[in-house]
This record gives structure tokens, sequence and C-alpha cells, in this order.
């Protein structure tokens, strides 16, 4: 068994990773004439809610370049890394080929030029910035306040082997592929638009499925103003900037922070409640009776409406959301005093669990669907309500 590492370096780097993420991400939908090139209709791996679920380069890309970084920094095994994307991608002449990050730009760039075939220019930026060094993603100012944050966590520890991790690269592909930004939100929820794209990592102990670790990124937070910093060569560089949360609830331990400021406007008189349109007229009328309920897209981004004060709850009746989605803001949430449970089960509901596939799921989806509760959040006022659902 590798000895007990610190976890506060775990945290730094998945931070990191989660910015590099978001900058991938970014220039992928800053290119314009190749973006359409970068999209791809899912198959065997759609979720059900979607008429037409895609990929993006970006999807499998951001994946698999986590994925070796992690292994390249930590000794996880391959298998403890659970991520939502299948890592292949088809070309012009509609052949699949697998996405690998080679250990330079050149070997990377090998692999993106058989699928980008119409396109290498792009393909030979794109392995480029795959291979910018993760220590350089932040400015100095944030890695300084990421670095600050991370000392709360000093005398934090575990055994890497006991350790899972689950990553969406890009949650909310329906509205990045889209490409639209809202500008201004009275409420400080997003409905739509790429303001909704998270990027979701999570960290979980494999013995008892509870999240211990989460890192939130939100890629298009706002667009730049002159004097915003950017440790991108010009090439990688948006218009857009992003910003992170992390959060660690290891057993007794809980901390986490967000070191970008946020406005969160004054609260509403009623609870707010976030929920896929979707739902049963049965749970809208219910909830709606004592709370304000609001439908963003995007189910990273709705817990991350959570987590940052903007609503009390997520409420999710249906089977469609998977581990991936949730295990790192669920960690987050743990952190601050809030939970995530199953929406089935009444006042004995379960906590979701990340070891294992749910019990009669054929794969990661969390089957029993979600409630989700911010710290102030009156416990019994939902568990009344819902009593009245399920």
């Amino acid at each position: 068994m590798t000895d007990k590492q610190k976890i506060a370096p775990l945290v730094r780097v998945l931070a990191q990773l989660s910015e590099k993420a978001a900058a991938i991400a970014r220039f992928c939908r800053n290119e314009k004439d190749s973006f359409e090139s970068m999209v791809e209709l899912k198959e065997a791996d759609k979720n059900v809610r979607f008429l037409k679920d895609f990929k993006t380069i970006a999807d499998v890309l951001i994946q698999e370049f986590v994925k070796k970084e992690i292994l390249d920094h930590f000794p996880f095994h391959p298998d403890s890394i659970l991520g939502e994307e299948i890592n292949s991608f088809k070309n012009s002449k509609n052949e699949n080929f697998p996405i690998t990050i080679g250990s330079s730009s050149d070997e990377t760039y090998q692999c993106l030029s058989q699928i980008l075939d119409t396109n290498l220019p792009f393909a030979r930026k794109l392995a480029d910035i795959c291979h910018f060094p993760i220590s350089s993603i932040l400015t100095p100012d944030i890695q300084a306040k990421l670095d600050s944050s991370l000392k709360v966590l000093e005398n934090v520890e575990y055994f890497p082997s006991d350790l899972g991790i689950c990553l969406d690269p890009i949650d909310g592909t329906n509205e990045y592929v889209t490409g639209k930004f809202i500008t201004e939100s009275d409420s400080g929820i997003y409905l739509q638009g790429l303001n909704v794209v998270t990027v979701l990592l999570g960290v979980y102990d494999k013995s008892t499925g509870d999240p211990i670790a989460g890192i939130v990124n939100q890629p298009f937070y706002k667009k730049k103003q002159d004097s915003h910093a950017d440790p991108l060569p010009p090439q990688f560089q948006s218009q857009f900037y992003g910003r992170f949360v992390w959060g660690v609830a290891q057993e007794s331990f809980h901390a986490y922070s967000n070191i970008f400021h946020v406005n969160v406007p004054r609260p509403s008189p009623k609870p707010v409640v976030v929920m896929s349109p979707s739902e049963g007229e049965k749970l809208k009328k219910v909830i709606g009776e004592f709370a304000q309920i609001s439908f963003p897209a995007g189910a990273g981004y709705k817990l991350l409406c959570v987590i940052d004060g903007f609503s009390d709850a997520y409420l999710l009746s249906k089977s469609t959301t998977y581990k991936w989605d949730t295990c790192g803001p669920h960690a987050i949430l743990l952190a601050m005093g809030g939970w995530v449970k199953e929406f089935v089960g009444g006042e004995g509901r379960h906590s979701i669990r990340y070891s294992k596939k749910d019990e009669g799921a054929t794969n990661w989806v969390n089957k029993n669907g979600l409630v989700a509760l911010s710290p102030r959040a009156s416990v019994e006022v939902f568990e009344k309500a819902l009593s009245r659902v399920v």
C-alpha cells in the first residue's frame, strides 16, 4: 500500500487541471471556423434527457489529459478514474480514432491530425495548448490565493489506494455547442448559455462511496475587462475568464473556499429552488406553494447555484444525472454543511454513493434522482413538501 499523502497537493493540482480544462474549452469555442468539425452526436452513451446529445473534441481531450496528469502526479490506478466520455472521435471520412495524450506536443499532434484531418493547423494549436504546463495556468495572484486557501488542509492526509476520481470534462455540452453567452441575470441564475457550462472533478472513498473532495470550475464566468491578466500565450487567449470552487469533506474535517468574489443578490423572501422544466406538474405545484422555482440548464450548474447561495435547493426526481455530475459538487456542499441525497426514500433517504453503480442500474446513473440542500435550507420544510410528492 502506498504511504499516506497530504491532500492539499492533490486539491491544488485538481484546481489547476480544472482551469486548464476551462482554458481548452474556451480556446475551442473561440475557434468559430473549426468548431463544427469538433462536434459529434452521441449514440450508445447518450443522455436520455436529450433528443440530441453531443460530445466535442474538447470533452474527450480534456478527459484524457486530466487522466494523464493525475496519473503523472499521483499514484492512482488508471481504473480509479471514472470519466463521462468514450475516448474516441471520428474524422471527416467517418473513421473512428482513439484520442490519446502523448508525452510531447508532437506526439499528441500525431493523434489529433488523424481526427482533424481537414484542419491540421488547428490540430497543431490544440496539441500545443494540451501541453501548456499546469503550474503556469493560473495568474500569480490567483495561484497565491489558492495556495493560501489550501493551508487549512495542512494536516489532512489520505491513502491514494483508497480513493477514486469522477470527472465530467464539460457539463452542459449542448449549451457549449450552441455557444450563446448571456450578459446579465437579475437573480444571478442563468437559465442557459455558455454561463451554465462547468468542469466537474470529484474525489471519493472507494470503500464507503462517500465524496471527500471536489472542484467546480465555471469556464465562461465573465467577459474580460481590458485589465484582466491572462497567463496563456496570445494565440490561446479568450474573451472570457472563469472561476472555481473547491471543498474537502473527510470524516470530521470540512473546509471549502471560493477565492473568486461572487455577488449574491439579497435573499428572496421565499426559498429558491432550481430544477428541470421536465419535472412533473405535481412536484412543481407542491414546491411552488412555498418556494420560487428557476429552471437553469446543466446539472453541474444547478449544483453550483446551491453552492454559491443563489439557490437553496436542487431537486431532481429522475435518473438523468451521473456520478461524474454530482461527486465534486456533493463534496463541496458537504464541506459547507449542506447535503446531497437521493430523491427517492423519504426521511430515510440515502446519500448518493460513488464507489459502485446503483442497484439495478446498468451504468453510472444516479438512479434515484437527487435532493441537494444548501446549509441555509430547512431540511424539515423540504422533507415535508417532498413527502407529498414521493
